[in-house]
């Protein structure tokens, strides 16, 4: 299982398997850490670690596990995954069924966490040396290329 390509709606197909797969550490040592990189080397929907303490918990989240999205302009149909994700995702021509008896409610925990305050150097050295993701070197300079 390669963590680093899995999408968001392929974990949630096949969500048994992977958490299962996520307890292998082999695998779970190729997720990179969140606290290694810089932002703008995540994509979106990437799974990744945080090495952190919870600073506060707030009331439960409601969203919607499962949606269905009507497309008027084409007149279809189509059902969306909520989980693990910020939002509900719709096109210009789209809007949710809030009304469709298929729709799954749920609810989840948010927590606030931060950065360990006080980290050794030497432990940053280490996380930052095995968890940073690396990128092939066309890819690193045409994003170079971008930003000047």
């Amino acid at each position: 299982m390669d963590v680093s390509k899995i999408s968001v709606q392929q974990f949630v197909e096949n969500e048994e398997q992977c958490l299962k797969n996520l307890l292998e550490p082999e695998v779970w040592e190729k997720i990179p850490l969140l606290n290694a990189n810089h932002v703008h080397d995540f994509r979106d929907g990437m799974l990744v670690k945080f090495r952190g303490m919870v600073q506060d918990m707030y009331g439960p989240e409601y969203y919607l596990e499962k949606y269905e999205v009507i497309n008027e302009k084409a007149n279809s149909r189509v059902i969306r995954n909520g989980k693990y994700c910020d939002g509900v995702v719709t096109g210009s021509e789209e809007i949710i069924d809030f009304d469709n008896n298929d729709n799954v409610r749920a609810e989840r925990q948010r927590y606030v966490a931060v950065s360990i305050p006080g980290i050794n150097p030497w432990v940053q050295e280490y996380e930052n040396n095995k968890y940073h993701i690396q990128h092939n070197s066309s890819a690193a300079s045409s994003s170079a290329n971008k930003r000047s």
